[in-house]
């Protein structure tokens, strides 16, 4: 029990002698010593780099969501065409899929505005007013205009595509219920 707290103290007191070492010339430090640590000076053009790169993280980070968005979008047209197949199968069986056909219908225009949204969204990001080729920003003010611009449409997008995906998902589940119940 002794071993743990000797070893305790002693790193404590590493602790604080280093800690004071660092302190110490900072507290002891006159005019005419540099400062322990350095600030950087808050001109102006420290402030415009500072919310240079959090734009130019942003613009990439919506770039690459676009993308993502477009790669989704796609792979739901699919799926969209392979539930339009299986719901004719139900039908030619004799199956209630009115309310699986709705559902696709509710999905198709969710998909289309998320389309719709996605698009726009891309045009805003080819544009790329503020940013140049590669992403850099030229102006402060345009580039957090078009980050501005974006963000909506990224968000109706993604908003869409779960509401279409859950729309399905909850028919599927529904279908499944009444029918396993028959």
């Amino acid at each position: 029990m002794f071993k743990n707290c000797t070893k305790a103290i002693i790193i404590g007191s590493l602790v604080l002698v280093l800690a004071g070492s660092m302190v110490m010339p900072a507290l002891a430090a006159d005019d005419s010593e540099p400062e322990a640590v350095p600030a950087a000076p808050l001109d102006g053009e420290s402030i415009r780099r500072f919310f240079s790169g959090s734009l130019k993280r942003t613009f990439r980070y919506q770039k690459s969501m676009v993308v993502f968005i477009g790669d989704v979008l796609e792979s739901g047209a699919d799926s969209a065409d392979n539930a339009i197949d299986r719901i004719a199968t139900l039908k030619k069986e004799g199956k209630d899929v009115r309310m699986l056909e709705e559902a696709v219908a509710d999905y198709e225009e969710l998909y289309t505005q998320a389309q719709a949204d996605q698009q726009a969204a891309l045009a805003l990001v080819d544009a790329h007013a503020g940013f140049d080729l590669r992403g850099r920003v030229e102006n402060i003010n345009a580039a957090r205009a078009t980050i501005k611009a974006i963000e909506p449409y990224l968000s109706g997008a993604r908003e869409n595509m779960v509401d279409a995906i859950q729309t399905i998902t909850n028919a599927m589940q529904e279908f499944r219920q009444e029918n396993s119940e028959s």
